[in-house]
């Protein structure tokens, strides 16, 4: 189970839920971290593309 405040979608919302809500930008930018990690795993583990 993730923590809140991790990049999953779960932890997003979980977060969301103990720390108040946040705003789209906010959401968004999580958001951007996470396809962030997701493209830097993918170049890791599929280096030729």
């Amino acid at each position: 189970m993730d923590k809140p405040g991790t990049t999953t979608l779960e932890g997003i919302f979980a977060a969301g839920a103990v720390n108040g809500p946040r705003t789209i930008p906010d959401l968004m930018g999580e958001c951007h971290a996470a396809c962030n990690n997701v493209e830097i795993f993918l170049k890791k583990t599929h280096p030729d593309g």
